[in-house]
């Protein structure tokens, strides 16, 4: 998955976000995409999706908690 985001143009940086980057912190992967000002927060099981939510960029309060089912996963190449 972080492959495909560098691939995305996306920039990792463990620190600070801001649009087009994301961070990685254990089993959770925080994006910041250039269209919005939200952090989605992908967290992992293993090799697998557990959880996708949608954070308030200040409070990193759930703003929403979306289903797998929401999405159309594909590879990037």
């Amino acid at each position: 998955m972080i492959k495909n985001l560098i691939n995305a143009r996306y920039e990792r940086n463990d620190i600070e976000m801001k649009a087009g980057f994301f961070r990685v912190k254990g089993d959770t992967i925080d994006i910041m995409p250039a269209y919005s000002q939200d952090i989605i927060r992908i967290s992992l099981f293993g090799n697998e999706i557990e959880k996708i939510t949608i954070l308030d960029n200040v409070s990193l309060s759930e703003k929403r908690i979306l289903h797998l089912s929401e999405f159309f996963l594909q590879n990037i190449t």
